[in-house]
């Protein structure tokens, strides 16, 4: 059985709830990703996701210096590195998720994309239901 540790990137990028959404949009820019997992104290609080940004921030009228915590999403779903890999695959494609936060008692300790899982070749039906999904807000 594969498991999420083993295609898991790790050390990932994260912000702390109180990074500003340009500090977002920065980070996704540099990382070439559209989202950001928000860590206070290593615990995953939420993500904050260029959609996020656009949808809630910029078209609410937000400064560039707003707190992320204003617009993050908090409902987050999260995988852990023992997960099985095709259970993983159904949780992506159910939820219409590109990229994940794995979590470990809470704390991130990494983020899984669907990208990752390529390595399997299984993944065209995962991509193909994401990208017909409907946006989720």
């Amino acid at each position: 059985m594969a498991t999420v540790r083993e295609f898991m990137t790790t050390n990932p990028t994260s912000l702390d709830s109180g990074a500003s959404i340009t500090d977002a949009a920065k980070a996704m820019r540099d990382g070439d990703f559209g989202s950001v997992p928000v860590v206070d104290e290593g615990r995953l609080v939420g993500v904050v996701t260029d959609r996020d940004i656009v949808i809630r921030a910029v078209a609410e009228g937000a400064e560039g210096t707003a707190s992320i915590a204003r617009f993050m999403s908090t409902d987050t779903i999260t995988v852990e590195p023992t997960d099985d890999l095709d259970e993983v695959r159904a949780k992506l494609s159910k939820h219409a998720l590109r990229r994940v936060p794995v979590v470990e008692s809470g704390n991130l300790v990494g983020m899984l994309a669907l990208g990752d899982l390529a390595e399997q070749g299984k993944d065209a039906d995962v991509l193909k239901d994401v990208s017909a999904a409907a946006p989720s807000d």
